[in-house]
């Protein structure tokens, strides 16, 4: 780089002989290192352009916040490339890009503002003249702790360029507000916090100068559990679950007393008398001896009594200790290799103290389905999660309420042992597949459709439940869609037999290039659909739902999307939401 003439080598240095020849070298050498530094703070500009976010509304925030949602419109270099790259595969996008630039077209905040301020009739806001000099392009939504004995406050975080404009312009608004009584607000350079009163955007913003919520170490833990940022991201702090905890309880109690209140028709007068054994004459056929009953009934002044069921009195307490321990969570939405992604990271630990731990079988299981599986689901269970899943409604439910009773009814009715066969029907895991195949114009009966479960455990104790199902309906219809097969530990379920072959083997859809770009590894439950597996799937399916030609055009670069989730090993709980396009 420090060559000279045609980009030969530097000569020899001459004798330091001269004051002009120290003087040229040593301008040399200053112009080099000058050189290397301007490009060294190139690459670093270029670096931070792409991999940096900037500074984000966490940090006007205090860490004592409680909920928090942000919207990053000027996101990292990567997450602009990410998103144009992604967004204009959809035609109706792309001719934004195309007929309005991208800057201008992707200026979200000023098609909504604009609409927003035309639709205001008492003020005479101008979005290029009160807004556009001072907006920034971060802003968010939080809650904010008071203290217990106060309501959490919302609070509104807006990135501002101009502080003074942006006050002139929250005044303005306020003028605008009349007996309303308008907002308060906190400005610095940087940051407008808005809220109910001047007094609470204060307090947030002296909070946020103590110790931010972007510095909080429970901030920083979830969000980064949830990986990388996006566009836009969400946490709750640990103290949510006590909050919620309250405010359940709250709600139980006044759903306890709702449910003593008598109806209008218990206090009102009203003739009274037996209609009830009308209701014995079948009804559902109406027949006349069922017509003639009612209207000497009511010739009679009778009219049905009416009953309002009493509601079970959730126990507060008990619910309380579900949330009270509740350690956070976090989610980020952003675009990632042609897709828009929506990672969620949470408190594991909710459910695992009532033994509700999702077991990794569940994303092996879907992985074995056919390879052509147009929609697929699958799920994994840990021994005992009938039992446990049981216990952990209960506490919702209450003392009062007769749990017991009501599994012994759905019991009697279904000849089932409530929850051993229900544990061995599923048995370790289930996935439920669709395939591609599938024409539901051409299909007959129901052996025609390629439909059905592929469940592993133990076959014999999962067709033995099957068996006790099938000894309820006398008509044997079920029975068509149930039919069975088996091999190994795996058992399948199908009305068309060639499909109860295919589930028997494995598949190899695990190794689907839509699968592998929807779902993670290692999954606890899978639901996947792959728009590429039958020929113009999506296009057919919003065709018979109606849609017009423009929604159909814009759906047609999609190519799957899925849902998966998995406990790691420190009890954080995941869950991805992918859609990918081709």
């Amino acid at each position: 780089m420090l060559s000279q003439g045609g980009g030969g080598p530097l000569p020899p240095t001459p004798p330091a002989a001269g004051k002009s020849g120290g003087g040229r070298r040593k301008a040399l050498v200053a112009g080099g290192v000058v050189g290397i530094l301007a490009l060294g703070g190139g690459a670093f500009a270029a670096y931070s352009w792409f991999s940096g976010t900037g500074p984000q509304p966490a940090e006007a925030l205090p860490a004592n916040t409680l909920g928090y949602l942000s919207l990053d419109l000027d996101p990292s270099g990567s997450q602009k490339i990410e998103a144009y790259n992604t967004l204009k595969k959809f035609p109706a996008i792309e001719q934004i890009f195309d007929e309005e630039g991208v800057e201008e077209g992707t200026d979200l905040r000023r098609k909504l503002l604009e609409e927003a301020l035309a639709e205001d009739e008492e003020c005479s806001l101008d979005y290029d003249e009160d807004i556009e000099p001072w907006l920034g392009e971060r802003f968010a939504v939080a809650a904010i702790s008071q203290g217990e004995d106060e309501d959490p406050a919302p609070v509104f975080v807006v990135q501002v360029s101009d502080g003074g404009a942006a006050e002139e312009t929250f005044e303005k608004l306020n003028e605008c507000s009349g007996d309303s009584g308008g907002a308060g607000w906190a400005i610095d350079d940087e940051w407008a916090l808005v809220a109910e009163t001047s007094e609470i955007a204060e307090s947030a913003a002296e909070g946020a100068a103590e110790e931010s919520l972007a510095d909080d170490a429970d901030f920083q833990k979830w969000t980064s559990a949830a990986g990388d940022a996006g566009i836009v991201q969400g946490y709750a702090s640990p103290d949510v679950g006590k909050e919620l905890a309250d405010e359940l309880a709250g709600l139980a109690s006044m759903g306890s007393s709702m449910a003593e209140i008598p109806s209008a028709a218990e206090v009102s007068p009203a003739p009274t008398g037996d209609i009830s054994e009308c209701f014995e004459l079948d009804p559902v056929a109406q027949s006349e001896e069922f017509q003639a009953c009612i209207e000497a009934a009511e010739g009679a002044g009778a009219t049905p009594e009416p009953t309002v069921p009493g509601l079970p009195e959730p126990d507060a307490d008990a619910i309380a200790a579900i949330f009270e321990d509740f350690q956070g969570g976090a989610m980020n939405i952003r675009f990632a290799d042609g897709s828009l992604e929506v990672e969620v990271a949470a408190d594991g630990n909710l459910g695992k103290q009532y033994g509700l731990s999702p077991s990794e079988e569940g994303g092996a299981a879907v992985a074995a389905l056919p390879a052509d599986t147009m929609v697929a689901f699958g799920a994994g269970f840990e021994d005992g999660w009938g039992q446990s899943l049981i216990d952990y409604y209960s506490a919702f439910l209450g003392e009062e309420f007769d749990l017991e009773g009501q599994i012994e009814a759905l019991e009697s009715q279904t000849g089932l042992a409530i929850p051993e066969d229900v544990e061995a029907l599923l048995g370790d895991s289930i996935a439920v597949g669709v395939s591609a195949d599938i024409d539901f114009e051409g299909m007959s009966g129901p052996a025609d459709a390629p439909v059905g479960a592929r469940i592993t455990g133990d076959p014999e104790e999962t067709q033995r439940v099957l068996d006790k199902l099938l000894e309820q309906d006398p008509t044997g219809m079920v029975g068509e869609f149930l039919g069975t097969d088996s091999e190994g530990d795996v058992l399948a379920i199908s009305p068309n037999e060639g499909y109860r072959e295919e589930l028997l083997g494995d598949g190899g859809l695990g190794d689907n290039e839509v699968y592998q770009d929807v779902v993670r590894e290692d999954a606890a439950s899978v639901f996947f659909v792959n728009f590429d597996a039958g020929d113009g799937v999506l296009d057919n399916l919003l065709e018979s739902a109606g849609a017009p030609g423009e929604v159909r055009e814009n759906a047609e670069p999609l190519s799957g999307l899925g849902f998966t989730g998995w406990l790691d090993d420190d009890d954080v709980a995941h869950s991805v939401f992918r859609m990918t396009t081709d």
